[in-house]
């Protein structure tokens, strides 16, 4: 039994060399640069019309304090210029923060307090006609956690390929977990600055899908790793995500971890995507601006729901480190 179980084993090994010698390197990398980015793209279509939540939990490693975990539930609606985010801090169920946006304005809205009741009234913490900025981009970053199929920090896959300053460093066959995935290593350079440099382990037969990447920042590295326990309409959904933060020791200072709900489709009705939803005003109606805050308060009423000031500029500086 010894013998034949060589001569499978032999025999398994010899098609793995065969294998390796049919899919070379530049095999494989003429594979990702041409198929990833329409991969990326079918990845990216199940969050056009998306509703759905993520539970988020920011955990501070090393030091005193209480993690906080909050529910982010989704409405987006791309072909009609509508999304929503809504935030509760667990375990309560009461919504305490919403950001939307329509085509005519984006918006923030919050309770007066942590321990928000139902009655409590909503306050406009920040306002802007231009939905690419204020609320707009705080949009953006919400949506990036529904993109970690496909993205990397604060890029995703195909603008980082994309790139004028994209090196592709090397790239190989791997197996990762018992599945046969390939490993891509890669650079970008930016002006004045050292180039950024990732890693990412993708799966070919998901749509090049990430299932684990690491990127290189000034003070450290974050690395993130995805699993999938669903699809959308058959494309690969993400069911966790956990990204952990390590110094330049490779010390872990911070995980942020995300557990994914069920993904339908969005048939909100447009209403649920202003301020009238909220029992405020309409811009331009009467009474517009009685109850509204200045967009000045954002970082105190930030912290209805845990977000203090400071992990608001955490979460912004991510956003712009990378």
């Amino acid at each position: 039994m010894w013998f034949l179980g060589l001569v499978v084993l032999s025999t398994n090994l010899e098609l793995l060399i065969i294998q390796d010698d049919v899919i070379t390197k530049d095999d494989l990398k003429s594979r990702f640069l041409s198929e990833g980015p329409q991969s990326w793209h079918i990845l990216s279509e199940p969050i056009l019309n998306f509703e759905g939540s993520i539970v988020e939990e920011y955990v501070l490693l090393n030091r005193v304090a209480q993690n906080r975990v909050r529910r982010l539930h989704y409405k987006l609606i791309h072909d009609r210029g509508l999304k929503l985010v809504e935030l509760s801090l667990l375990p309560s169920s009461v919504v305490g923060n919403a950001t939307g946006m329509n085509p005519r304005y984006s918006f923030g809205v919050s309770r007066s307090s942590e321990s928000a009741a139902e009655s409590d009234p909503f306050h406009v913490y920040a306002f802007s006609t231009d939905t690419d900025s204020g609320p707009g981009h705080t949009l953006s970053i919400y949506q990036s956690y529904l993109e970690v199929s496909y993205r990397i920090g604060s890029m995703t896959l195909d603008s980082i390929v994309n790139h004028p300053e994209f090196e592709l460093r090397d790239i190989r066959a791997v197996d990762h977990n018992g599945r046969a995935m390939v490993r891509v290593e890669f650079t970008r350079s930016t002006k004045n600055e050292p180039p950024y440099k990732y890693w990412a382990i993708l799966n070919p037969d998901e749509c090049w899908a990430v299932y684990q990447c690491q990127e290189h920042v000034s003070w450290g590295t974050i690395t993130y790793t995805v699993e999938y326990g669903s699809s959308f309409d058959g494309v690969p959904f993400p069911s966790k995500m956990v990204f952990v933060d390590a110094d330049q020791s490779g010390q872990s200072v911070n995980e942020h971890h995300m557990s994914y709900d069920e993904p339908k489709k969005c048939d909100a009705p447009s209403k649920q995507f202003t301020l009238g939803a909220y029992g405020l005003p309409e811009p331009g109606s009467a009474g517009g601006g009685g109850s509204w805050l200045t967009a000045s308060t954002l970082f105190a009423i930030g912290g209805v729901l845990g977000l203090s000031g400071g992990i608001v500029l955490w979460i912004v500086s991510r956003i712009r480190k990378t």
